[in-house]
């Protein structure tokens, strides 16, 4: 095994995904695929995001020995997770800095993907140490920029508070979701993801918004986040493969029957640029579901945007995911500075502060009811707002092309 770093690599993956993925078998087993079908697709899923572990394992070995590998080695990690998020529809789930919430201190600066790489630098530093005298205090500082960044201090002075409402519903309707909202004493009411095609007329008492989650079109079908009290509304650009839309055109399409959604035939992807929803006269950002941990997405539609509207339905992923997408929704806060008001289906709903010290309002999975808390309105940018993962990217990419490049010169 040890002369076999890239199996080592993948066999750790495999580890890692069959414990943190389950929800993976749990989404498509939901719609009927069967136990066969689900574990082989679940099996190839794992397989293939193992192979990223297996890849950095691999080039860690062949550069260790490598005058600069303190640079190749987070470089490596970062590019790889990059390519994950955008690599056949893209997969950018539990990416390594978003893991550990004590870590998040350089969140607004560099962002979940420029944590891990300050991660890995940090470990490569150690590791490097018996060469460098200097390696373990720049490790240090490194590791106490994350535990004591910005993103651990970030506050609510001088903002603007609006205070809003957040519905789980569980048992899914539409009259319980305007019964409940008509009772509610809110600014802002936010319903969850898919309530129902979108209709014209809704028994609604006036002078509330409602952000919403709605099926959008006639023709062309869309998965909308709708701001009711406007008609503004935004569609879903990253559809769920196999649940939204065949990722291998009709090749599967014998299988699509068992887990797909009823609209799979007609939904349509987003536009790229679309103009934002407000409200209360503020640009906010809207996110349909996993739309949130796409890191193109929510830069675009979060650099203006004085808060963030988050809608999902976790309610086919099984027990694990809905905590994991939690913990997505509260490094996204973090990285912008900005609160976020999430309703789900049946859990994990919540109105998330981007303060580490502040104790989210939020209801288990399972629970049926609703939340009201204060958030606060911020229209600045942090830094990775601002910049995005461009600093880095650049960076890794002159890095590891220098190492290649310099590399066949001396062949």
């Amino acid at each position: 095994m040890k002369n076999h770093p890239f199996l080592i690599g993948f066999l750790l993956g495999v580890v890692f995904w069959s414990l943190n993925g389950s929800w993976i078998f749990s989404a498509i087993n939901f719609y009927g695929a069967g136990m066969f079908a689900s574990l082989a697709i679940s099996a190839v899923l794992i397989s293939y995001l193992s192979l990223y572990f297996g890849l950095f394992s691999a080039i860690c070995s062949y550069y260790w020995k490598h005058k600069y590998f303190v640079f190749i080695a987070p470089s490596a990690f970062f590019l790889l997770e990059f390519v994950r998020s955008y690599l056949l529809t893209g997969i950018p789930w539990l990416k390594l800095g978003m893991i550990a919430e004590e870590l998040w201190g350089m969140l607004p600066i560099v962002g979940v993907a420029g944590t891990s790489f300050l991660i890995v630098l940090g470990v490569a530093l150690i590791a490097k140490s018996k060469e460098t005298r200097l390696f373990i205090p720049l490790s240090g500082l490194i590791f106490l920029s994350l535990v004591f960044g910005p993103g651990h201090f970030q506050s609510n002075e001088n903002l603007t508070p609006l205070k809003t409402a957040v519905i789980q519903p569980v048992d899914l309707s539409l009259d319980k979701l305007i019964e409940v909202t008509n009772k509610l004493d809110a600014d802002v009411i936010v319903w969850p993801e898919a309530v129902s095609q979108l209709k014209q007329n809704l028994d609604l008492n006036s002078g509330k918004e409602i952000i919403g989650g709605f099926y959008t079109g006639d023709e062309d079908i869309y998965n909308s986040i709708v701001n009711l009290s406007t008609g503004e509304k935004i569609d879903k650009r990253n559809l769920v493969p196999f649940g939204e839309f065949q990722p291998l055109g009709g090749l599967l399409n014998s299988l699509s029957s068992f887990f797909v959604s009823p609209y799979f035939k007609s939904l349509s992807r987003g536009a790229v640029n679309q103009a934002n929803i407000s409200v209360q006269g503020q640009e906010a950002s809207g996110l349909i579901c996993w739309e949130l941990v796409f890191d193109s997405t929510f830069l675009k539609r979060t650099r203006n945007a004085s808060m963030i509207f988050h809608v999902s339905n976790d309610s086919w992923y099984g027990g694990a995911m809905p905590m994991q997408h939690y913990k997505h929704v509260k490094s996204r806060a973090v990285e912008s500075n900005k609160w976020v008001a999430r309703s789900t289906k049946d859990g994990i709903s919540s109105i998330v502060s981007p303060s580490l010290s502040y104790e989210d309002k939020k209801l288990i999975r399972g629970k049926d009811g609703y939340i009201i808390d204060d958030v606060y309105l911020n229209t600045e940018s942090t830094i990775f707002l601002l910049l995005g993962n461009w600093p880095l990217l650049i960076f890794s990419t002159l890095v590891l092309l220098l190492i290649i490049l310099r590399g066949r010169i001396k062949e």
